[in-house]
C-alpha cells in the first residue's frame, strides 16, 4: 500500500503520483511469513516450504493444481522471479486531503 499527501489542498494543480517497486511474481507465505521452496528436503511427491523454523509440506499434485487454477484465472507465469513496476497517475481535478 502506498500513500501520497496532496500539499496543494483545493488547488487545481495537476498533481501526480509515481512509484517504482519490485514485485515478486510468485510468493508463498506460511504463518504470515514469506516462505521459500526447500529443494533440499522431501521427495518427488511432496513440496516443502520453509519460513524460519516452520516448514509446510504440500502434495506436488496440490501445488500443480494451485498453479493451474491461477493460470485459469488469468495469472501469467514468466521466467523472472521478480519484476519492476513503474507507474505514474496524473490527477487534473481539484483534490483535497490525500490519495491512498
Amino acid at each position: 500500500m502506498f500513500t501520497c499527501e496532496n500539499n496543494s489542498y483545493g488547488q487545481r494543480n495537476g498533481s501526480s503520483v509515481s512509484l517504482e517497486v519490485e514485485v515478486h511474481m510468485e510468493m508463498v507465505t506460511v504463518g504470515e511469513r514469506e516462505a521459500v521452496w526447500d529443494e533440499n528436503c522431501g521427495v518427488d511427491v511432496v513440496v516443502w516450504f520453509r519460513a524460519g523454523e516452520v516448514s509446510l509440506g504440500l502434495s506436488f499434485l496440490i501445488v500443480k493444481r494451485m498453479k493451474w487454477e491461477e493460470e485459469r484465472g488469468g495469472w501469467v507465469r514468466g521466467e523472472k522471479k521478480k519484476v519492476v513496476v513503474n507507474r505514474r497517475e496524473q490527477f487534473d481535478e481539484v483534490m483535497g486531503g490525500g490519495v491512498e
